[in-house]
């Protein structure tokens, strides 16, 4: 009887996982509003205006610095406005947005205020928003989305700091310099410790190591230099 329910249950489990990954893979029934511009189709729970086209422009702008990027990429991007919808999708009520990479390369980003190109942040950060506009947000996102393309199984080859610190490097690549970020490490700025919700640390290790040592995605990826290492010789 033991067995009996323990099968039961893990067919039950199996189940709703398998329905979650198909919301996960095919998520456009939950949002009523599209919108497509250039190589984003925009999915939203609420009316899309106009302006979301000056977003997308400046998201564009800068995946263009990224080696992944092609103008024939595609990205489905989903905004959700709802506190649940966004929660449902990526299980992090605490983040801007989310690629789940395993499954999908699409993106989904929290409330926002389109028309002035800003996210509405969670109560809980702390971090100044002057340089993270939305398009820094979709852009971020969108460079994971980029990775996927690149290897599928990245994140479990890559370390964190190659994942998010590309995808910070390129969604940063307009307002924050390589000499800013040598600065900031100076002055031990909270911004360099990951543990503040801030990629600056990872972001001046691949900035380093693209722009003093030239080198390609792929071999960031392939060689897994230290990153300690590698901050000891920005001095």
């Amino acid at each position: 009887m033991i067995k009996k329910t323990i099968g039961i249950s893990s067919s039950a489990v199996l189940v709703i996982g398998s329905i979650y990954c198909l919301f996960l893979l095919y998520p456009t029934p939950l949002f009523a509003n599209k919108h497509q511009y250039r190589n984003f189709t925009i999915h939203s729970d609420t009316p899309i205006p106009q302006s979301i086209e000056a977003v997308v422009d400046d998201t564009i702008q800068r995946l263009e610095a990224s080696e992944l990027y092609e103008p024939s990429d595609n990205f489905k991007l989903y905004l959700c406005n709802k506190d649940w919808l966004f929660k449902f999708f990526t299980r992090n009520g605490n983040a801007g947005g989310v690629v789940n990479f395993i499954i999908s390369p699409n993106i989904f980003i929290r409330e926002s205020e389109i028309a002035s190109n800003q996210l509405i942040q969670p109560t809980s950060w702390k971090n100044s928003m002057e340089d993270r506009p939305l398009s820094y947000f979709i852009a971020h996102e969108a460079v994971h989305s980029l990775q996927r393309k690149h290897d599928k199984f990245l994140i479990f080859k890559a370390p964190v700091a190659v994942t998010e610190g590309y995808a910070e490097y390129i969604a940063k690549a307009k307002s924050l310099s390589l000499e800013k970020l040598i600065e900031s490490y100076r002055n031990s700025s909270p911004a360099m410790n990951p543990e503040n919700g801030l990629y600056d640390r990872y972001n001046l290790y691949i900035s380093f190591l693209i722009e003093r040592k030239d080198y390609s995605f792929s071999r960031l990826v392939e060689e897994k230099i230290d990153l300690e290492e590698v901050l000891t010789g920005v001095y």
